[in-house]
């Protein structure tokens, strides 16, 4: 076995550190490495080269007490006062007095922020016709019913507003309201119903205020008016077979679910058990 080769501890002339060398080496070797060898070269054949002043320390961050490092030229700026921008952020919120002003200020701008403007009618009926049918990334040929689009229009949600604002946001059965801690969800019903006329609709004194309990107690709502009327079924040619007096009651004969029955009733499909049905 071969006998240790002895070492000596040197200094680095690039970076400061201790290095151990082999005895050989102790006048020839002057870096710990490739790169300190590298940067020593060129200071020796060109020292006025930029690259080889950094990084370099230009001072103390007033918040952190940590250096103020300049990694290149770019970051040697002069009056640098912290080492980084989250420093500088901190430092400022720190010295910064948290005042009811201040404190409203800051909830009015993010109240800006988020919150957003409010649009004009004549705003909103530009943007509504700049995305009107084909002309929305979400147009699928058509496939909304009529009756859907009626209830989403700027139109419907107008008369749905003047209903609320003329009963003064109070429901006109039970007299319940917001306010007092006590939260109450409010619903413009038809007193002649959607379906059934279309002349009305829109109408403010053809709609009233209700609460959602007392809108559940009368007889239009959801889909009484729809189990109560009478409904013909037709085979695919387009013959009638026969007349009944409700869903309900055809369901209960034939077996067909009801909803696949509205669906066809309402367009959403073209057949409901191999039979076609339409309202009498």
């Amino acid at each position: 076995m071969p006998k240790p080769r002895s070492r000596v501890t040197k200094k680095c002339v690039s970076c400061g550190k201790t290095f151990e060398v082999i005895k050989a080496r102790e006048n020839t070797a002057k870096c710990c490495s490739i790169s300190c060898s590298s940067i020593d070269y060129h200071k020796n054949k060109n020292p006025n080269r930029v690259s080889l002043h950094y990084p370099k320390i230009l001072g103390t961050c007033l918040y952190c007490g940590g250096d103020i490092v300049a990694k290149n030229p770019q970051f040697n700026k002069p009056g640098r006062k912290f080492c980084s921008q989250s420093c500088h952020t901190s430092h400022k919120n720190k010295n910064v007095p948290w005042t009811d002003a201040r404190r409203k200020m800051v909830s009015d701008r993010a109240t800006k922020t988020f919150t957003g403007r409010t649009q004009s009618l004549s705003q909103r009926a530009n943007i509504r016709a700049a995305n009107l049918g084909e002309k929305s990334h979400f147009w699928q040929g058509g496939k909304t019913s009529e009756a859907s689009l009626a209830r989403t229009s700027a139109k419907y949600r107008s008369w749905r507003k003047a209903v609320f604002e003329r009963d003064n946001y109070t429901c006109q059965q039970c007299g319940a309201r917001n306010g007092k801690g006590k939260s109450v969800y409010l619903n413009a019903d038809h007193v002649i119903p959607f379906s059934q006329s279309a002349k009305l609709r829109y109408k403010v004194s053809n709609g009233r205020t209700l609460c959602v309990e007392c809108h559940r107690k009368t007889d239009t709502f959801g889909n009484k008016l729809a189990k109560k009327r009478p409904v013909s079924q037709h085979s695919k040619s387009g013959d009638l077979i026969k007349n009944w007096p409700s869903v309900s009651n055809a369901s209960k004969s034939t077996g067909i679910s009801r909803s696949s029955m509205y669906n066809c009733l309402e367009g959403r499909s073209k057949t409901s058990g191999g039979y076609v049905w339409k309202y009498v």
